[in-house]
């Protein structure tokens, strides 16, 4: 698998508003999504940063893109009969280059 794209970086913050304004004074554009805050640059399609709410701030996640046919050996492998006792379990789809703690 490679990946392909940066998708966006998701942040826990204790007050999402407080980091939407933050994003909002550099020039980005804000919405309200579920329970998140999506950050956009103006004229993009894309979210570059994610605010959810959390304790204290850290990097919640990192979102890359790939392509379908990357994904193939995982889905192979949950639709078969070898994943039948499989459960909780998180599939690293990362081509070897596993991301540990941020």
């Amino acid at each position: 698998m490679s990946i392909r794209n940066l998708q966006h970086i998701a942040l826990a913050v204790p007050d999402a508003t407080v980091g939407k304004k933050f994003y909002t004074d550099f020039g980005m554009e804000g919405r309200d999504f579920d329970k998140r805050i999506v950050m956009r640059c103006q004229g993009r399609d894309q979210d570059q940063v994610v605010l959810v709410e959390g304790r204290k701030k850290h990097m919640h996640h990192v979102s890359f893109g790939t392509r379908a046919e990357d994904l193939e050996a995982a889905l192979l492998l949950l639709c078969s009969d070898a994943s039948t006792f499989m459960t909780g379990a998180t599939i690293a789809v990362d081509g070897g280059h596993a991301v540990s703690s941020l």
